[in-house]
Formats: C-alpha cells, structure tokens, sequence
C-alpha cells in the first residue's frame, strides 16, 4: 500500500527494502497508518496463534499497543522479566530505528537487553519500524546510527531469519535465532498522521 505522505525516495527505498528482504526469506507487510497497522498486527496474532508473547518496550510500540492485540488472540502478554518469559515464548515484538534498503535488513539499538531478548529467543520475531526510516544503504545506517553523539553501544543488524550451515554446506533455519522474520512497516506512525511520529 502506497501513501501519498512519503516523498519519492522513501516509498523507492521502501520497495527495493521489501524485495532485498523477501529474497532473504522475511515476510513484509506496510500499513499505511496506525489503525491499519493495529489491525494487520491483529491479523498476523491470529494467523500465529502465539501463547506467549514478549515485547521490548519502544515509543513505536507504544502507540501500535501490541499488549491490546495480544489479548484479542488470547495471548499472555510481556514486557518485563523479559529474561524469564523470552525463551519460552512464541513471539518476540520489537521496534527497529531504521531499515536498509540495499539488503533488507533492519537495524536497532539493543544496548537494553530487552530488545536483544525478543529479537533472538523466540521462534518468531516480528519487527515493526516506520518506513521512513529506510535509508538507501549500510552506510547510511552507520551514518544516520552515530548521529547525535556517536553510535549506540550495541548496535543489531539483523537480515531474515536466523540462518547457519555446517561445513557441508547444509543451510538450516533458526537454529541460533528465529526461524521466521515478519517485518511491519508503517507510512504514518503517530495520531494526527504525521509519517515522522
């Protein structure tokens, strides 16, 4: 779904971001806005039927209200004692600052644990981040990462599923992460649809 509010680089960084991400096996879904977004999440909950889910805590996240959804899918629903509830969980929620277009990954601070937790322990993780934070390239990101200061301490990248090959070259999914990747999109992130939030 187009939106009219993001200028011409954005929505082409936003396609070749979902195609470079596709072919990395993650599955990619925009919403225009937040009740759009709320109600793709509600379908993605119901499609997934977790039990449990974990989420990092994240002013994106806020606003979508995962905690609301999780609760329509019958879902337990946690945000704190994360390194008790994220290994069994079925899905981890977290919020990335920025995409990268040229190879579909995305990219967060995860100096708090938490963010580290969702994003690696459960089966699946589901990504959400604002599409006009794509930017064109790796360098890019670095660039766009260290302003303000420099760097975060932990900076995560993180492209498709969990992926490892043993020395046959034998290619298995999500054995050292989730073996599935769904990335959220959203065009316009706040209220009063403002696409910067």
């Amino acid at each position: 779904m187009a939106n009219t509010a993001l200028d011409s680089k954005a929505e082409s960084n936003y396609r070749l971001f979902a195609r470079m991400a596709e072919a990395m096996a993650a599955e990619v879904h925009r919403a225009g806005n937040l009740s759009a977004a709320r109600e793709k999440l509600r379908e993605i909950l119901q499609a997934l039927a977790p039990r449990k889910i974990v989420a990092a805590p994240g002013v994106l996240l806020a606003r979508l209200a995962p905690g609301e959804a999780a609760q329509e899918a019958g879902a337990a629903f946690y945000t704190e004692k994360l390194r008790r509830y994220a290994p069994e969980a079925d899905l981890g929620v977290s919020e990335m600052e920025l995409g990268i277009a040229e190879t579909g990954s995305i990219a967060q601070n995860a100096t708090d644990a938490a963010s580290r937790l969702v994003s690696t322990l459960p089966p699946v993780h589901l990504a959400v981040l604002r599409t006009d934070t794509i930017v064109p390239t790796l360098r890019d990101a670095i660039t766009r990462a260290g302003e303000g200061g420099g760097p975060p301490p932990y900076w995560t990248i993180i492209t498709g599923p969990s992926r490892t090959a043993d020395i046959e070259r034998v290619l298995t999914i999500g054995v050292h992460g989730p073996y599935r990747l769904i990335i959220l999109a959203i065009d316009n992130a706040d209220e009063n649809g403002n696409p910067n939030g």
